[in-house]
């Protein structure tokens, strides 16, 4: 069973380690420019990761993970 689900586990490990990424470089941006509420900013890229989980998560069904995962790069 491991060997069938690895590759897709794989897959979305990398994605968490992305918007952590994100994340964290967002509240690093918002100490080096002195800038207050970084709240907005993690509450605006949360916001947008659940609407376009929302808006296209059907698409790796319909046309594939691959073409999906290619348009996103």
């Amino acid at each position: 069973m491991i060997g069938a689900v690895w590759v897709p586990n794989l897959g979305l490990a990398l994605s968490s380690v992305g918007f952590g990424a994100i994340t964290t470089f967002i509240v690093l941006l918002f100490a080096q420019h002195g800038w207050g509420q970084a709240w907005l900013a993690f509450t605006v890229v949360s916001i947008t990761f659940m609407a376009g989980r929302l808006i296209f998560g059907h698409l790796p069904d319909r046309i594939g993970g691959a073409r999906v995962a290619s348009y996103a790069c």
